[in-house]
């Protein structure tokens, strides 16, 4: 694989955007999205600097192992968030911090999983990487789905009302 020369000018354009998209208070980092996104961000330097420094095997490796390494990255984002935020690795705040931590170690477990699938598993890059990453977004909105159930135990009201304070945008149509 060989270095073209405008790649890091495209690679500043790209992050430059990025930047400017993250930098935007009004959207909610998804913990699964932010994984990949640093991914992206960090893997087209990490391979520049490879070939330049002349440790080009590396460079190929990390090429190759690409796509399997996103789910690396969002194991590590899952590690980071779990370990220094209130919110954890759901990313979902909770009255109950212990409970946070408990089912983001549990989505952590599940994106370790999800890592050990991509080494394990080997043909196309949807059964090795697609699968996966469906898991684990599925994996999260259950996990937020019984995280919100027991907040709302621990307060004393039920689901079904929980689901009805819910604003007109987001209610389910039952009577169709």
């Amino acid at each position: 694989m060989g270095r073209h020369p405008g790649s890091r000018l495209g690679w500043r354009r790209i992050c430059g955007g990025h930047l400017l998209g993250l930098s935007d208070e009004k959207v909610a980092a998804a913990p699964l999205l932010l994984g990949i996104n640093l991914y992206i961000l960090s893997i087209t330097p990490i391979v520049e600097i490879c070939f330049s420094i002349g440790a080009q095997n590396v460079a190929e490796w990390l090429v190759a192992q690409a796509q399997s390494l996103v789910l690396v990255a969002i194991f590590l984002t899952g590690c980071v968030l779990t370990a220094v935020c209130k919110t954890g690795f759901l990313s979902v705040p909770s009255a109950s911090i212990k409970l946070v931590r408990r089912y983001s170690l549990l989505l952590l477990g599940c994106s370790l999983l999800t890592v050990l699938w991509a080494c394990l598993v080997t043909g196309e890059r949807f059964v090795e990487i697609g699968i996966p990453l469906l898991f684990l977004f599925a994996a999260r909105q259950f996990l937020i789905a019984r995280l919100q159930d027991r907040d709302a135990q621990r307060n004393g009201t039920s689901p079904t009302v929980a689901i009805a304070t819910l604003p007109p945008s987001q209610e389910l149509d039952l009577t169709s």
